[in-house]
C-alpha cells in the first residue's frame, strides 16, 4: 500500500515537472497586476540648457485629461479630473495593455472642445474678459512599471508687462497718469486646425496698462520700473500703437499735459513667452526697447 502511495506522489511530481518544461501551468495566473495610471506633472518643460527648470505642477490644484487606446482608438480617459492624494497623482483606470495618447489642461472649468488628433481645441476665447494662464500637456506613453507619465504642460498665451523711465534733463519732471496699448486682438481659438497655434479676431482692441484716475500719477524717474500689472494675451503678430497720457514740468514753471505715441508696435507674441516693454521719455519723443525671457513658472498662480 505504502509503495503505491509513493508512486503516486512520484508520478505528480514528476507530471509537474513536465508541465513545467512545457511552459504550461496549470493554474498560475500570469496576468500582471492591475495599476492605475499616474502622472508626474511639470509646467514649463524645456530640454534647451540656458532654460529656466520645470516645476512641480501645485499639488493644490487639479487638471483634466483625456487619455485613447493607440490600437483601437477607445477613450481610456473621459475628461477626467486627477488630483494629487497621498497615492500622488492617479487617474481612476488601470493600464490597459496598449500605447495611450494623453491630452491634458488646466484649468479645469475651462471646458474646450476635444479632438483625438488635434487634441484640445479652444473656441473663443477672450483674454481681456478670461485673466488667467492656460495650461496644455500632450504625450504618448505606455505602462512602465518603474516610470509615470510625464504631463509638460506648456503655456499657450503670451505675457506682457511694462516699464517706464525717462532720459531727460535734471529740471523737467514726468508724472505718467495713463498708458494703454491699442490695435491687437483679444479674442481667438486655439488649435482649430490641429496646428497648436491661434487664430485671432480682429485686431482694434484696446487694454489699459496703467491709470492713475483721480490719483497723483507715477513720477518717472531715470531708472526703469516696472508700471500696472502684467497680462496675458492670445500670440499673435500686430502692429499696436502706445499712448502715454503725462504731465510734463520744467523747473518751477506750471505742469502741462502731454500725449505720446509709439505707432506700430511690431508685436510676434509666442506662446510662453513674456515680453517686457520698456519705455522711455527723451527730449524729442518716446522710444522702447523690448525684452523677450522664458515664463517664471516660480511665479505660477
Amino acid at each position: 500500500m505504502k509503495s503505491i502511495f509513493r508512486r503516486g506522489i512520484l508520478a505528480s511530481a514528476f507530471l509537474a515537472a513536465a508541465l513545467l518544461m512545457s511552459g504550461c501551468v496549470v493554474g498560475l495566473r500570469t496576468n500582471k497586476i492591475p495599476v492605475n495610471i499616474g502622472f508626474k506633472p511639470v509646467i514649463g518643460h524645456d530640454t534647451r540648457a540656458e532654460a529656466e527648470e520645470s516645476v512641480p505642477f501645485p499639488e493644490d490644484r487639479s487638471f483634466k485629461v483625456w487619455a485613447t487606446d493607440m490600437n483601437n482608438g477607445e477613450t481610456v480617459l473621459n475628461n477626467e479630473e486627477v488630483r494629487h492624494t497621498a497615492g500622488g497623482w492617479l487617474a481612476s483606470q488601470t493600464w490597459p495593455d496598449a500605447e495611450l495618447s494623453f491630452t491634458a489642461y488646466w484649468p479645469v472649468d475651462l471646458n474646450p472642445e476635444y479632438d483625438r488628433e488635434s487634441g484640445v481645441v479652444i473656441k473663443g476665447f477672450n483674454a481681456d474678459t478670461d485673466r488667467r494662464d492656460l495650461l496644455v500637456a500632450r504625450v504618448k506613453a505606455e505602462y512602465d512599471a518603474d516610470s509615470l507619465v510625464a504631463l509638460n504642460f506648456d503655456h499657450i498665451l503670451s505675457r506682457v508687462d511694462f516699464r517706464v523711465m525717462h532720459s531727460l534733463e535734471e529740471n523737467m519732471e514726468v508724472i505718467v497718469k495713463k498708458i494703454e496699448l491699442v490695435g491687437f486682438a483679444f479674442q481667438g481659438d486655439y488649435n482649430t486646425s490641429g496646428d497648436g497655434l491661434w487664430t485671432v479676431g480682429s485686431k482694434d482692441n484696446t487694454h489699459v496698462v496703467y491709470d492713475a484716475g483721480n490719483g497723483e500719477g507715477y513720477r518717472l524717474t531715470n531708472d526703469a520700473t516696472y508700471i500696472g500689472e502684467d497680462f496675458f494675451t492670445i500670440p499673435q503678430m500686430c502692429n499696436a500703437d502706445i499712448v502715454m497720457t503725462c504731465m510734463v514740468r520744467v523747473g518751477t514753471g506750471g505742469w502741462v499735459t502731454d500725449i505720446l505715441n509709439v505707432d506700430g508696435l511690431k508685436t510676434d507674441w509666442q506662446s510662453g513667452k513674456q515680453y517686457t516693454y520698456t519705455l522711455n521719455l527723451t527730449d524729442t519723443r518716446l522710444v522702447y526697447t523690448t525684452g523677450i525671457s522664458n515664463w517664471n513658472n516660480r511665479d505660477f498662480e
